[in-house]
């Protein structure tokens, strides 16, 4: 018995080494993802770091706001990030070509503009202080909200600070409006009575969360993008058939990394291979429009001065 105990020992341990080398020699490095928290990007990192071997070639950098998030991204030597094409755009635009290797999702009301409770309409914001990370989301969504209601950014007045610092701000009622997004957004609105009143529900694919690699790390990750667009095809398949078990494992991957969130995908919609596969196409995809669209936006609200290259930020989809 205890021959044979020993013997399955020891295959399982050949098993692991074979196992080990083979992701070794698969994989050529290690890749780094920088990013902030966001219900789908979370998905992606607890999808592509869970199993035996799979965080030996992919490392995730967490930080607390987008803004030192990109931050971090433009000024080192780290690999990828996880952004929405607003953030996407600002960094081609300061000279660092990066490639979009993939769709995690689009918002249909998880961004939003939040107000104190005496707010109740888009005009009324006139002479307001709105608070937003500047040349993110926050910001784009702030501007749209304001687009809406027939304002620019000269009719309020925007504090530009980091999320954590405007929370508090929000809370001590020294801001009027918040740009805002899940996680933070469901918190605010039931521990303050605050409410949001303007989404990106009312923007469709317009919001893209995607995964860009940076165009000198783009020719040694093709299996790294392999691996990553098929870890997401899986946990999308799999939040399809059983979304109440994902959330659950969600919400205890929060826990184990000491996160005060709650799963919520509520105003998301998962973008898995099949949208993928419309979203790139090279003919009659929608990810290009929207990049126009954007870019187009961020001109004419000056965060970039000048058109950037969008069909050279495109990587063919299978």
């Amino acid at each position: 018995m205890r021959k044979v105990i020993l013997l399955s020992s020891g295959l399982l341990l050949i098993l692991v080494i074979g196992l080990t080398l083979h992701t070794q020699l698969f994989f050529s490095r290690t890749f780094t993802i920088m990013k902030s928290h966001w219900p789908a990007w979370d998905l992606f990192e607890y999808q592509v770091s869970s199993g035996l071997l799979n965080s030996r070639h992919t490392v995730f950098k967490n930080f607390p706001t987008y803004e030192k998030a990109l931050d971090s991204f433009m000024s080192n030597q780290d690999d990828a990030a996880l952004v929405t094409i607003f953030e996407a755009i600002y960094v081609q635009s300061k000279g660092i070509p990066v490639k979009i290797v993939l769709l995690l999702d689009y918002t249909l009301g998880g961004d939003q503009l939040l107000v104190q409770q005496d707010i109740t309409s888009l005009p009324s914001l006139k002479g307001k202080k709105i608070g937003a990370e500047y040349g993110t989301i926050s910001h784009f969504t702030s501007l749209k909200a304001l687009e809406k209601a027939g304002l620019s950014s000269s009719d309020i007045l925007f504090d530009f600070d980091s999320m954590p610092n405007l929370i508090k701000k929000f809370k001590n009622g020294d801001l009027d409006a918040l740009g805002s997004f899940e996680p933070f957004s469901s918190k605010l609105t039931s521990t303050t009575g605050s409410h949001a009143i303007f989404s990106s529900k009312e923007i469709p694919r317009a919001i893209c969360d995607v995964l860009i690699i940076k165009e000198s790390s783009f020719s040694s990750a093709s299996t790294h993008i392999k691996f990553w667009r098929k870890q997401w095809r899986k946990i999308t398949n799999a939040y399809i058939k059983n979304p109440n078990l994902i959330k659950d494992d969600m919400n205890q991957f929060y826990v184990n990394q000491n996160h005060p969130f709650s799963f919520n995908t509520n105003g998301i919609y998962l973008t898995g291979h099949v949208e993928n596969i419309v979203a790139f196409n090279p003919t009659h995809g929608y990810l290009l429009d929207s990049l126009k669209d954007m870019m187009n936006f961020m001109i004419e609200h000056n965060v970039i001065d000048k058109p950037v290259p969008l069909e050279a930020m495109l990587t063919l989809y299978d």
